[in-house]
């Protein structure tokens, strides 16, 4: 946990009670939340759960080129950061053997494993209420740029967001050599012609914690994705949230000065 962090109780609307994890010297106690102008969101295992459409898939790939499948807590691991990254780093395998298995994944990703992912419940929720505030939404993900764009699409999520930055789509030609997200935090904020250090970041894991602190951003944990015990703890997130519903208490708009132009309800779409 967060150095003075601790554990705060919030009522619902409705009058459901959950768990969210503030820190105090962060956190403004009059407004309930941050007034920040943007909020960037990852996207597995934050806007979307993958039920088994990306573990299923890598699963997938490795056994037909003939490579012994890890634990399923190996297979979550890799839920976050680049593939290439998580290949290379977690599973193993040799560099020439990267490129074929990314591509036997990604192929069967977009014809199948695609259609078993759902958004998670309370999530367009939050993206409306923030919205409707005034706080501009983006995405951030590691997923390359067309899939990414190609899942906001099937689940009818793309309006919501101001900008969509992944991941370059040819992953394997220019390799990552690092799972840092904070390229993607960065070219969000300069395409919503933001200050990075203004923004908040929302995501499941490490990667997006570390991104955002990076900027001197505020990094918002969920706990609903594929973090390990502790890893928010030693991230130092700045909180966590215990449902999607939280978000929607966590963010309050910024004044008009931060935020001098369009809300997220009405932007189209930018990936340039």
């Amino acid at each position: 946990m967060p150095h003075d962090a601790c554990i705060g109780a919030r009522e619902h609307a409705d009058g459901r009670m959950s768990n969210v994890l503030v820190t105090p010297t962060s956190h403004d106690p009059a407004t309930g939340g941050w007034a920040v102008p943007a909020v960037f969101f990852d996207l597995d295992g934050t806007l979307v759960d993958p039920a088994g459409g990306i573990t299923g898939g890598i699963a997938r790939a490795l056994k037909l080129h003939g490579f012994r499948v890890p634990s399923q807590e190996t297979l979550d691991g890799l839920v976050g950061p680049p593939l290439v990254v998580g290949l290379r780093e977690v599973i193993g395998l040799p560099e020439d053997l990267i490129e074929p298995v990314v591509e036997t994944y990604r192929a069967w990703y977009r014809d199948e494993g695609m259609l078993a992912s759902v958004v998670y419940t309370g999530i367009d929720d939050a993206l409306e209420t923030l919205g409707s505030r005034g706080i501009r939404l983006a995405v951030t993900t590691s997923k390359p740029q067309s899939t990414a764009e190609m899942l906001l699409d099937h689940h009818g999520l793309s309006g919501r967001f101001a900008a969509i930055v992944g991941s370059p789509d040819d992953e394997v030609g220019r390799p990552r050599t690092d799972s840092s997200k904070e390229w993607q935090v960065r070219e969000a904020a300069r395409r919503l012609d933001l200050d990075p250090a203004l923004v908040a970041v929302v995501g499941d894991r490490v990667f997006d914690i570390d991104a955002a602190h990076s900027v001197g951003a505020v990094g918002v944990g969920v706990s609903w994705g594929f973090a390990p015990p502790g890893e928010f703890d030693e991230a130092g997130a700045d909180a966590v949230a215990s449902t999607p519903y939280d978000l929607q208490e966590l963010f309050q708009a910024a004044n008009a000065a931060a935020n001098p132009t369009e809300s997220s309800s009405s932007v189209s779409k930018e990936t340039a």
